[in-house]
C-alpha cells in the first residue's frame, strides 16, 4: 500500500523525469546535459525511496550510488526473487552524468535518447515491482495542479495518453490550456483580461475606414495582444508556437457549458512525442502560474 507521502514523492520523481524529456526534446548542448542529470536523479531518488520502504540503513560516507544500488538490489532480490534491472545500461548514464558535472562533456542526441529509454524502463519495472504502482497510469502529475477544473482535463489527457489516444489527449490539453491561460491572466492583471480594443470600437472604425482596414487593424491588435499575453505569462515563445501548431483551436459558444476543441491548423498525424510535448508544456505552464 502506497501512502500519500510516498505517492507525493513518486509524483515529484515523475515530474523530474518529464522535465528531462522536455530538455531532451530541445536538442541543445545544455539541454542534453540537463536531461542526463534529470534521468540520473530519478534513478537515485527511487533507490533512496526503496531504502526507506525496505528499511535499508545507509551509513554516512557509504551512500555512493553503486553502494546504494548494491544494498537495494540485495534486498529486492530477497523479497521479490528478481533484482534491479538494467544495471549495465544505467552505468553509461552514470559515467555521462559524472563527465558532465566534472568535465563539461556534452552527450550526443542519440545517447540522451538511449538514456531516456533505459531510465523509463527502470522506473516502470522497479516501481511496479516494489510499490505495485503503474508508473504511467497511476502516478498522475495532475496532483500538482490545485484547480479542480484544470485537474479534470489533465486527468483525462493522462488517461488518453496512457491508452495511446494521442489526439484525444491533445484535445483535452488544448481546452485546459485556454482555460488556464485566462485564469493566469486574471491573476496577473487582478481583473478580467480585456482586449485592447473592444468590438464596438472596431465597428466605429469600420464606418469611417471600411472593412479591409478594420480586418488589418484587428489582426495587428490580436498579434499585439497575443505577444503581451506570452510576455505576461512568462512563456517560451518557440515552445508556445510549437504547442499552437500541434494543438486544437478552442472556442466556447453562448450555448456551451464548457469550451470545445473544434479543429487543428496542422493536419499531420499526432505521435506520442507530440502528445508528450503538449502534456509537458501545459503542465509546466500551470505549475509556473501556480494554478
Amino acid at each position: 500500500m502506497v501512502d500519500s507521502i510516498k505517492m507525493k514523492r513518486l509524483v515529484i520523481l515523475k515530474q523530474i523525469f518529464t522535465q528531462g524529456q522536455v530538455h531532451r526534446q530541445s536538442r541543445t548542448q545544455t539541454s542534453n546535459m540537463l536531461a542526463c542529470h534529470h534521468y540520473d536523479l530519478c534513478i537515485e531518488m527511487l533507490l533512496r525511496m526503496i531504502c526507506t520502504d525496505l528499511n535499508i540503513k545507509l551509513k554516512p560516507k557509504e551512500d555512493s550510488f553503486w553502494h546504494i544500488w548494491e544494498l537495494v538490489n540485495n534486498e529486492v532480490t530477497k523479497k521479490f526473487k528478481v533484482g534491479l534491472p538494467l544495471s549495465h545500461e544505467i552505468e553509461p548514464l552514470r559515467v555521462a552524468r559524472n563527465s558532465i558535472q566534472h568535465y563539461g562533456t556534452v552527450p550526443s542526441d542519440s545517447d540522451v535518447e538511449r538514456f531516456e529509454g533505459f531510465t523509463r524502463t527502470f522506473l516502470e519495472d522497479t516501481i511496479k515491482k516494489v510499490f505495485s504502482i503503474d508508473f504511467n497510469k497511476e502516478i498522475k502529475l495532475s496532483e500538482l495542479i490545485n484547480d479542480t477544473t484544470l485537474k479534470q482535463y489533465i486527468n483525462a489527457a493522462e488517461d488518453s495518453l496512457s491508452q495511446n489516444d494521442f489526439m484525444n489527449s491533445i484535445k483535452n490539453l488544448s481546452i485546459a490550456f485556454e482555460i488556464g491561460k485566462d485564469k493566469a491572466l486574471e491573476n496577473i492583471y487582478e481583473n478580467y483580461w480585456a482586449k485592447i480594443l473592444t468590438p464596438i470600437t472596431f465597428y466605429e472604425i469600420e464606418k469611417w475606414m471600411g472593412g479591409n482596414a478594420v480586418r488589418e487593424l484587428k489582426e495587428a491588435f490580436e498579434k499585439t495582444e497575443n505577444m503581451l499575453s506570452i510576455i505576461a505569462l512568462n512563456l517560451d515563445y518557440r515552445d508556445y508556437m510549437n504547442f499552437k501548431k500541434k494543438s486544437f483551436v478552442v472556442v466556447q459558444y453562448a450555448s456551451d457549458a464548457e469550451p470545445r476543441a473544434i479543429g487543428r491548423t496542422n493536419n499531420e498525424v499526432m505521435t506520442k512525442e507530440d502528445a508528450d510535448f503538449c502534456y509537458n508544456f501545459v503542465l509546466n505552464s500551470f505549475i509556473t502560474w501556480e494554478l
